[in-house]
């Protein structure tokens, strides 16, 4: 005969739903653990619209300013290249013409209306240069016409310079360089006013556009002034201590830039975007 201790049985019984209560508590427990972790990596993060659309603005900036550098690059190799392509005498005694008649009257002018003609008329071609589609070609154009004319006005004094040798020349002078950033200025602005229409958001890139073209305006002024102090000098050491004004002016657009953040993007603002768009 077998006795049964009911003590005993009652005893398991009370391990068993303990343990099972203990086992719902700690699963219960990872549960909530799991969730906490899960916000804890993806938290909600709440932008201001102010910086969102700062952190846009910067990056247009910087990448109007990168396009802006390739045309650079891109323009100085059209100089080079236009002005050793050979020509015809008969096309040759065209241009000499055609660039007498019109900076010859040019240089007969004082100082401040040599500035202003010289000033206005690059600016007319930067101009050009800034609408969409039309700008890029206009802007091949009137490099290979520069480069051309450069190399005929070599051969037309009796005495034959290569092109290339005379664009070298011409780039010693700051004046030169100054000029040449405004063209490529101009040309990267009509990309993004183009990018701008499939982009839907020409508006507001045609205020970008205002304010490209009024720092067009200025540095056509200040490339002006010093070709025309080059044309007044006439010598070559003196035409050297143009950089110093060259240089001066040149620091205080960078100086300025820095301001406006055109050459500089918030990493962390970048971060708020991208945590924005997550």
């Amino acid at each position: 005969m077998v006795v049964i201790d009911n003590s005993k049985i009652k005893k398991h019984k009370n391990n068993r739903s303990k343990s099972r209560v203990t086992t719902y508590k700690v699963s219960k427990a990872n549960s909530y653990n799991k969730k906490a972790t899960k916000k804890k990596y993806k938290p909600k993060v709440k932008m201001d619209n102010r910086a969102i659309s700062h952190d846009k603005e910067v990056s247009k900036n910087i990448k109007l300013k990168d396009i802006a550098i390739k045309v650079f690059v891109i323009e100085v190799i059209l100089l080079f290249v236009f002005s050793a392509v050979p020509i015809s005498k008969s096309y040759q005694n065209k241009l000499v013409s055609s660039f007498n008649s019109l900076a010859g009257p040019i240089y007969n002018q004082s100082y401040p209306m040599m500035v202003y003609s010289i000033a206005s008329h690059n600016l007319e071609v930067a101009t050009s240069e800034i609408i969409p589609v039309v700008g890029p070609a206009e802007f091949v154009l009137s490099s290979s016409i520069t480069a051309i004319t450069a190399e005929t006005l070599g051969k037309s004094e009796g005495v034959s310079v290569p092109g290339p040798l005379i664009m070298f020349a011409l780039f010693i002078l700051p004046d030169t360089w100054i000029e040449l950033v405004a063209y490529s200025v101009a040309v990267a602005e009509s990309i993004m006013l183009l990018l701008a229409i499939f982009g839907k958001s020409l508006k507001h890139e045609i205020k970008r556009a205002v304010y490209v073209w009024i720092f067009i305006v200025i540095d056509l002024v200040v490339a002006a002034s010093l070709e025309s102090g080059a044309l007044v000098i006439k010598n070559v050491v003196y035409l050297m201590l143009l950089w110093i004004p060259a240089f001066i002016i040149v620091g205080l657009f960078l100086v300025i830039a820095k301001k406006l953040k055109i050459f500089t993007y918030s990493k962390i603002g970048n971060r708020r975007l991208q945590k924005s768009r997550a």
